[in-house]
C-alpha cells in the first residue's frame, strides 16, 4: 500500500509492536502510515509502565518514546508529529498524538 490510516484504532491496544510491524510490512517502499494514539506523558509513566498504560475510559495511552522506538524497530521514519486533543471525554480534553511515518528501506 502507498497509504495506511488508523485513527482511534490503537487506543484499544496496549502493546502495538505487532500491529505497527504488520503495517510496515504492508507498505510499499516510501509508503506512509498515518496513525493516532492517546498521549501518555513520560512523567506519568511509572512503575509497571512499559510505554503504555490502560487508563480511564477503557482505552490505552502510549508514550512518545515508546511509539518512536517501535517505529524505528520497524523501519518507519517520523515525517510528521503533532500533539493534539482528538476529543472530549466527560467534558475533559483527551491528550493525543498523531504521526505520519514513512517506510524506509535499507
Amino acid at each position: 500500500y502507498d497509504l495506511i490510516t488508523a485513527s482511534d484504532v490503537f487506543i484499544y491496544i496496549g502493546e502495538v509492536s505487532k500491529q505497527l510491524a504488520a503495517c510496515a510490512d504492508a507498505l510499499n517502499e516510501s509508503g506512509l502510515l498515518a496513525v493516532s494514539f492517546q498521549l501518555l506523558k513520560e512523567k506519568e509513566c511509572e512503575g509497571e509502565c512499559h510505554g503504555w498504560e490502560f487508563r480511564r475510559w477503557g482505552t490505552f495511552f502510549h508514550t512518545k518514546s515508546y511509539i518512536d522506538a517501535v517505529a524505528k524497530a520497524n523501519n518507519l521514519k517520523t515525517v510528521v508529529y503533532r500533539e493534539f486533543s482528538p476529543r472530549l471525554e466527560n467534558d475533559e480534553e483527551v491528550d493525543g498524538q498523531i504521526y505520519v511515518f514513512e517506510k524506509i528501506v535499507g
